[in-house]
């Protein structure tokens, strides 16, 4: 029955995806038609045959279609018909032709860019690190975390795939100091209240934690990372390595 379901959703996603794909491509094709005045017969919704008419005002047909795979846009002359007709496509200089034909690409390009600022804007992906290892000793340890849970936030400081500061970057610039962080418990999907990482003045051990995106807990690469605190002055010594496998 997970199957069926599956099958259906993806169907479903597949048609509207697609098919808001090409309507805008299309709308390009219409829009810039209008503009350069070339005379648009019918704008489709869907691909023939024909469901039932939309609008019918004005020189544009609008139709609803039965294949739901985009859609088209219908010019006068488009094949090459009609020439002695001044707001014909074949009428038009090669220029007007070519901005025309080439609209409806630049349309789908400026879709992405939209796509794209929005998410920036309104659902920017969040990371963590995934503590992989805790040594005796560490402040880490000291502030109660285990392994698997999760570093979400460093004094107040969230990390986002298109912010300038990742995580441990974050933490080594608060080294030798007790700072704040958001941790998300190992066994838990909910964030845990938020604790103070203390300093050490000792030469502890390193932690080492692991970058994971708080979605992706089964992601097959992480990042690894290693920070500690010396005595009197802070010390950081990054790893920058790949590890594959889970945590």
């Amino acid at each position: 029955m997970d199957g069926v379901i599956y099958t259906i959703v993806a169907i479903v996603l597949f048609i509207v995806v697609l098919g808001g794909i090409v309507l805008v491509h299309e709308l390009g094709h219409y829009l810039t038609a209008k503009a350069l005045g070339v005379r648009v017969l019918e704008f489709g919704i869907g691909f023939p045959p024909r469901a039932r008419v939309l609008r019918s005002k004005g020189e544009t047909l609008w139709t609803l279609n039965w294949l739901p795979i985009g859609g088209f846009v219908r010019l006068e002359g488009e094949d090459g018909d009609a020439a002695d007709d001044p707001r014909s496509f074949a009428a038009k200089p090669l220029r007007v032709r070519l901005v025309i034909l080439v609209a409806g690409v630049a349309m789908n390009i400026a879709l992405a860019f939209v796509l794209f600022f929005l998410i920036a804007l309104l659902a920017t992906p969040v990371f963590g690190v995934r503590i992989g290892q805790i040594e005796p000793e560490s402040p880490a340890q000291a502030a109660g975390l285990s392994v698997g849970d999760e570093i979400f936030s460093v004094a107040g400081e969230r990390f986002d795939l298109f912010g300038g500061r990742s995580v441990q970057q974050a933490l080594r610039g608060h080294a030798g100091q007790t700072v704040e962080i958001g941790v998300r418990a190992a066994a838990s999907a909910m964030p845990m209240a938020r604790r103070p990482l203390p300093a050490r003045h000792s030469d502890p051990r390193p932690t080492r934690a692991r970058r994971a995106a708080p979605w992706a807990s089964g992601s097959s690469s992480r990042r690894t990372s290693t920070w500690a605190t010396t005595s009197g002055r802070p010390r950081a010594s990054p790893v920058a390595s790949w590890v594959a496998g889970a945590a």
